[in-house]
C-alpha cells in the first residue's frame, strides 16, 4: 500500500519531469524560430506557426521570456547585423 507521502513525491516527480520536458522542447523551438527570423522572409505569426505555436502571442512571450528581446526585435538584429 502506497502511503501519502510517497504518492505526493511521485506526482511531484512527475510534474518536475514534465515541466522540465516543455522547458527543453520549448528551448528547440525558439531556436528554430531564431533561424527563421534570422532568414528575414517569413512574418512573425508564420514563424510561430512553423515552429509549432498555434498563438502567435505566446509565441512572442516565451521568446521574449527565452530570448531577452522580442520575435521582432530580434529580426531586425539580426537584419541589421547582416544586411542583404
Amino acid at each position: 500500500m502506497k502511503t501519502a507521502a510517497a504518492t505526493d513525491t511521485q506526482a511531484e516527480r512527475g510534474d518536475f519531469i514534465h515541466t522540465a520536458l516543455a522547458i527543453h522542447i520549448n528551448a528547440g523551438r525558439i531556436e528554430r524560430a531564431k533561424a527563421f527570423l534570422r532568414q528575414g522572409n517569413l512574418s512573425i505569426k508564420k514563424v510561430a506557426a512553423a515552429t509549432g505555436f498555434d498563438d502567435a502571442a505566446y509565441f512572442s512571450r516565451l521568446f521574449r521570456k527565452t530570448a531577452g528581446v522580442s520575435p521582432a526585435s530580434f529580426a531586425a538584429q539580426a537584419r541589421s547585423a547582416n544586411p542583404a
